[in-house]
């Protein structure tokens, strides 16, 4: 079975990876509800998401909502892009906003000397932002 990056930082980080509590979805709305409502049938506990893309946590807020779930009361959602619309949602979504224009910069700055310069492949880190919504509360 391969192994998933963020399970390899829980783990590095002392947390335990419980599958029970991971959902498999494509990334849009309609599946990203669907796994959510898989989630919740198998009756299991947790008290926040973290979702690959805002829109994911979009689809999964519809679900926790359609089940009587309040968000962020019984379950705090976060997501990740941090594209337009997650400040326009109720509630306003928490998100880790990619540096956009930062990584198309950098990466036409490298395409660049690779072609003209034969520069070698390089592995570049860029610090996301965390814009606070209202979709988190605090414990």
């Amino acid at each position: 079975m391969r192994r998933l990056g963020a399970q390899d930082a829980m783990e590095d980080a002392g947390l335990v990876f419980d599958d029970k509590l991971y959902g498999l979805c494509n990334y849009d709305f309609e599946s990203a509800y669907h796994a959510m409502n898989s989630l919740l049938a198998r009756r299991a506990e947790f008290t926040a998401l973290f979702a690959m893309s805002d829109v994911i946590a979009f689809g999964a807020i519809r679900a926790l909502v359609s089940a009587g779930l309040r968000v962020p009361e019984d379950v705090s959602v976060i997501g990740f892009d941090g594209i337009t619309m997650s400040r326009y949602c109720v509630p306003v979504m928490t998100t880790i906003v990619q540096p956009g224009e930062q990584i198309a910069l950098q990466s036409i700055e490298l395409l660049v000397r690779q072609i003209e310069h034969g520069a070698p492949a390089q592995k570049i880190t860029l610090q996301p932002e965390l814009q606070v919504g209202e979709s988190v509360r605090a414990v």
